[in-house]
């Protein structure tokens, strides 16, 4: 692979010797402001939008986003996940970093314009999309854009501070054009501007920025080396996205809009907690990457250890406290109309757990170490499991199907990965002191039960309840002294804190 050369700091551009350094701890922390303005956004635009639009016309537009979002996924191949892993193990040499990228670069414009023939074709012969055509228009440029879309290379040098103000910048503007123009149900059209306002909008001062880094000439390329790894790690996107996307696609074809609403309500706020839970693996891909290039497994299960005590302090508590109070957050967030949802957000709750385990089994230990079939296989088991139980359940429970067979495929995956990861890596995932946290949230049930019975509002109920379950959570972890939380957290914080 081009990537494999020496590397030759002496090549090295200015922009990258200055980040070559660059602290997880300031990667991270970009990546966490990121990632909490990613839940707070939602929880300022998504009450919003669900009482505008209401159900109806929110699932015309999260049907045509998810129907879109296959050609998407073409269009990108595997290149997101691909293009990071190589540009982490190549950051250092600039000839061979601007040789990958403009490889990469010129495979994703052929991927991108077949992508856009394809749905052309879809769009002339399938009759639900010609009933929303100028829908379906409207969010093309989420397909067409998709050439500038070059997270991967920034995630890969460690740039996450251009990714954090270029997103946010972007995020803001739809934010302040949703209030001025989304007024009343009509708006659908403008609302799904918006969304490719928000997703697209910043790919090309990604590509104006690239020239900072990489000199861009296409000439005496070798494609065919990225290839094999490309499609294999694009057969698991297509099996990933068919459980992810599939859902809404089916229903929508299946059930109708509204039951698209209702359910995208359910995944909606699920992923608002996911974006936290999952924020430290987008961080460490490419650190991982570059331990398993030069052969330092020992730092490599360090991290990787550290990951897995992430999720699952944080992921175990947020599932517990959703199945409890999601009639109080779906009312919160999405209003009465979508109260239909409460049973879906309940049955979805265990995936913050189950994505969260899966991102690092598949995405941090498997990918880095060049095992795409091993993800591709997993996922495909999920794709085939998730597929199976729509056709059989949205007929007759409509979202409440969907999110069975989501859950049940998110099982599969998870499962067939920690198989996996088994036979690649000695790592022990499962740890006593790691039990704490699933025996702390359980023992805190009564809390949340015994706050329900107090005269409150839903919203307060709500509020309270979370508040005082992490405090009392964090507090216990604090005093039994965590290993995570004490050695991991608190140290640094306090270091940090001496050194100002």
């Amino acid at each position: 692979m081009g990537c494999d050369s020496q590397t030759n700091s002496r090549n090295l551009p200015e922009s990258l010797k200055k980040m070559k350094q660059k602290s997880i701890v300031k990667n991270y922390l970009y990546n966490t402001i990121w990632n909490i303005l990613k839940i707070l956004f939602p929880l300022i635009t998504f009450p919003y939008v669900t009482r505008v639009l209401g159900p109806e016309m929110l699932g015309k537009v999260y049907f045509a986003d998810s129907f879109l979002g296959y050609f998407v996924m073409f269009a990108m191949l595997g290149i997101p996940v691909y293009g990071l892993r190589e540009i982490a193990k190549c950051r250092d040499n600039k000839e061979v970093l601007s040789k990958t990228v403009n490889e990469i670069l010129l495979i994703n414009l052929f991927s991108m314009l077949i992508a856009v023939v394809l749905f052309f074709i879809s769009f002339k012969t399938i009759n639900k999309i010609q009933a929303d055509k100028l829908l379906f228009l409207i969010l093309l440029p989420n397909l067409i854009l998709t050439i500038f879309s070059l997270d991967w290379f920034y995630k890969g040098i460690e740039d996450f501070k251009f990714i954090t103000i270029r997103n946010i910048f972007f995020k803001v503007l739809s934010i302040i054009l949703l209030f001025l123009i989304v007024r009343g149900k009509s708006d659908y059209l403008k609302y799904a501007f918006l969304i490719v306002v928000a997703a697209s909008g910043s790919f090309i001062i990604n590509f104006l920025n690239l020239r900072k880094y990489v000199v861009l000439k296409f000439k005496n390329l070798n494609l065919k080396q990225h290839l094999k790894p490309i499609l294999i790690i694009f057969a698991t996107t297509v099996s990933i996205g068919i459980y992810i996307k599939l859902d809404s696609v089916m229903l929508g074809f299946l059930a109708g809009d509204y039951y698209v609403g209702l359910y995208n309500a359910s995944v909606k706020i699920n992923r608002i907690i996911l974006v936290l839970v999952t924020s430290l693996g987008v961080v460490l891909i490419p650190r991982l990457s570059y331990f398993v290039k030069n052969k330092k497994i020992n730092e490599f299960k360090k991290y990787v250890g550290k990951s897995f005590d992430f999720v699952l302090i944080l992921s175990i508590p947020c599932v517990v406290l959703m199945i409890f109070l999601s009639e109080n957050i779906i009312l919160f967030l999405s209003g009465q109309q979508f109260h239909g949802a409460v049973l879906s957000l309940q049955i979805l709750a265990p995936i913050i757990l189950l994505i969260g385990l899966s991102n690092i089994l598949g995405i941090q230990i498997l990918i880095p170490f060049n095992k795409e079939k091993f993800v591709f296989f997993s996922v495909s088991i999920g794709a085939i499991v998730n597929f199976s139980l729509n056709l059989l359940l949205i007929p007759i429970y409509q979202h409440i199907g969907a999110a069975i067979a989501t859950i049940i495929a998110e099982i599969a995956v998870t499962i067939t990965q920690f198989i996996f990861v088994s036979h690649v890596l000695k790592i022990r995932i499962f740890k006593w002191n790691r039990l704490i946290y699933l025996f702390l949230a359980v023992v805190l049930i009564p809390l949340i039960l015994l706050i329900k019975q107090i005269d409150l509002s839903l919203t307060l109920e709500m509020f309270m309840t979370g508040i005082v379950f992490f405090v009392i959570y964090f507090i216990i972890l604090y005093l039994s002294k965590d290993e995570f939380l004490y050695k991991t957290v608190y140290t640094k914080l306090i270091q940090r804190f001496k050194n100002v």
